[in-house]
């Protein structure tokens, strides 16, 4: 399947630096590429880091080593969809068109859904259901038992955003500009906001009631959860666009990351900090970098790929650096456990377990060269079985 037309514009734009990856980081404790030597044959799901990639492929790993635990194959990329564990179940979207639940424990296809466009959204299940969007202009609830559709909804443009559910209800933007509230068991209409931009890979959160997202045209959302009214609303400086980002929510501040203005590449967005109940700027770091994709906020640190390269670690509290490294992340999404961070750096060819405190390589493993992996990696903690 093709990728949306949206999606080919945003990868063609990327600063060059980004995607040709040419510099190579080499002080590693250990690199899991030789698996004959880091081969893991334990048969438990604990400390286990599962991530795609964009050679067709989906693994795990021993979270503490880099060791391949099992691989599996699909019909297309796992690069931008963020995978999910439930109930023994990793589900992923895969641009193939096809979402995939797949045994954790042995990497074997349980089932899998086909849509008709590529699948960049990330699942979300809840209740038993499977909520995900398709690039063939659907939203689709699945039976995450059976793979078997419970219903689907269709606007009129591609659903690149991943869900948010809360409340009895399913929460997703789309490329037509609106924000879409539904009923999470049956997929009738609550009620949709037009944002008046576009929306991407921008994905809503609910917090207190309120759901946040933004779109293309550089604007914050607040709305309303139950009546789909607008709170509030932030606009970046020189219309940032914040297609790329999903909101994280903490401490009563909300905290995104602004790509480039859609029209003007030579505007470059930063890291923002707005308060949650009135949505006026606190604070930004890292102005005029550019991001490619959304924070991830663990123990009082912002980690984010920038598009100079660089993956920065950031206090939560004031944007003070903490620290960066130099790995050409290209819009990699990070993940947090146990003092680690894990990202993918298709710049370098590796896929990285930092220390949190200060970058250290804790080890990597060789991932496919010049291939997009974007997607956050899920990460099972040490009691889960």
């Amino acid at each position: 399947m093709k990728l949306s037309q949206s999606l080919k514009n945003k990868l063609s734009l990327l600063p060059v630096t980004l995607i040709a990856g040419l510099s190579f980081f080499s002080s590693c404790k250990k690199d899991a590429s030789n698996l004959s030597i880091l081969k893991d044959t334990t048969t438990s799901l604990a400390n286990t880091v599962f991530k795609g990639n964009g050679a067709n492929s989906f693994v795990a790993l021993n979270a503490t080593t880099g060791a391949l635990k099992w691989e599996f194959t699909g019909g297309g990329k796992f690069s931008y969809s963020n995978p999910t564990l439930v109930n023994g179940k990793i589900f992923v979207g895969g641009t193939d068109g096809s979402m995939y639940a797949i045994d954790a424990l042995k990497g074997t296809k349980i089932w899998s859904f086909a849509t008709n466009g590529a699948i960049e959204s990330s699942p979300v299940v809840a209740d038993s259901i499977v909520y995900f969007g398709s690039d063939d202009h659907n939203f689709y609830a699945v039976d995450a038992v059976t793979g078997v559709l419970k219903w689907k909804f269709s606007p009129p443009f591609n659903v690149g955003s991943s869900p948010a559910v809360a409340n009895g209800m399913v929460f997703f933007g789309c490329a037509d500009t609106y924000l879409y509230a539904l009923d999470a068991k049956t997929g009738s209409f609550k009620w949709a906001y037009l944002t008046e931009g576009v929306i991407d890979q921008s994905s809503p959160v609910v917090a207190d009631n309120t759901v946040f997202i933004g779109n293309r045209s550089g604007s914050l959302f607040a709305i309303d959860e139950t009546t789909g009214n607008l709170k509030w609303k932030y606009t970046t400086v020189n219309n940032i666009s914040l297609e790329n980002t999903t909101p994280v929510v903490q401490n009563g501040l909300v905290y995104f990351t602004g790509w480039y203005n859609f029209n003007n590449f030579k505007k470059a967005g930063s890291v923002y900090a707005v308060n949650e109940n009135t949505g006026s700027l606190v604070w930004t770091s890292l102005d005029n970098l550019g991001f490619s994709t959304g924070p991830t906020i663990a123990d009082g640190s912002i980690y984010v790929s920038a598009d100079d390269g660089n993956f920065y670690s950031l206090s939560a509290a004031t944007g003070a650096v903490n620290w960066s490294k130099h790995i050409l992340p290209n819009g990699a999404l990070a993940a947090y456990n146990n003092g680690k961070v894990f990202i993918s750096a298709t710049g370098t060819a590796k896929f990285y377990a930092l220390d949190s405190s200060n970058g250290n390589i804790a080890w990597q493993y060789t991932i496919p060269s010049a291939s997009s992996d974007m997607s956050r990696p899920y990460i099972t903690d040490a009691n889960v079985k």
